[in-house]
Formats: C-alpha cells, structure tokens, sequence
C-alpha cells in the first residue's frame, strides 16, 4: 500500500491472498457487502437504521453480522471474554438512559 488510508476493501483483498480458508473470506465478504449496502447511509445521514431496515438493505440481520464478526475475530486466533462481546449493548443502554430524559 501506498501512505494513505486502508478500507475494508483493502482488507477484503489481504484475506482473500492470505488466508486459504474459503469460510473466513466467504465470511469477511458477507459482511464487507452487508457495509457496502449500509455504512454510508448509517454514517452520513441522521436516519433510523432499525433492525428491519438492516435487513432490508443487507439481506443480512444485525444478530447475524456479530455472529459472523465473532466467527472473524476468533478464528483469528483473538480470545475475547464473553462480557467483551456485549459492550455495545452496554453503550446503547447507556446513551438511551440520557436520551430517555
């Protein structure tokens, strides 16, 4: 790579060439199409993304994509203890305890 950013994309490239096992990249390109579809309306627009409209635009559910994360990172090799894997849950019941006010 050149200096500059390096996106998912790129990543996708660096699986496919490395990693020999078909299921990793079959699973890194589900997800890395599910962001194609979602990511730029998530990011740059105030809108609702419920969970029904994910799969509307993904084919894919939001419980599926972590599942699909989680079978990623440890199949990578990463040991994440099970608490780790709900602090976004966490987060989103914070943010809506002040947001409920």
């Amino acid at each position: 790579f050149k200096e500059g950013p390096v996106y998912s994309q790129h990543l996708l490239w660096l699986i496919q060439d490395i990693i020999k096992e078909s299921r990793i990249f079959d699973n890194a390109k589900k997800l890395r199409d599910a962001e194609e579809h979602i990511r730029n309306l998530a990011a740059h627009e105030i809108v609702s993304v419920t969970p029904e409209k994910i799969i509307k635009l993904t084919g894919m559910s939001p419980d599926r994509m972590m599942q699909l994360i989680k079978e990623l990172v440890l199949g990578s090799g990463l040991s994440v203890p099970g608490r780790q894997w709900q602090s976004y849950d966490f987060m989103n019941e914070e943010i809506l305890k002040y947001v409920a006010r």
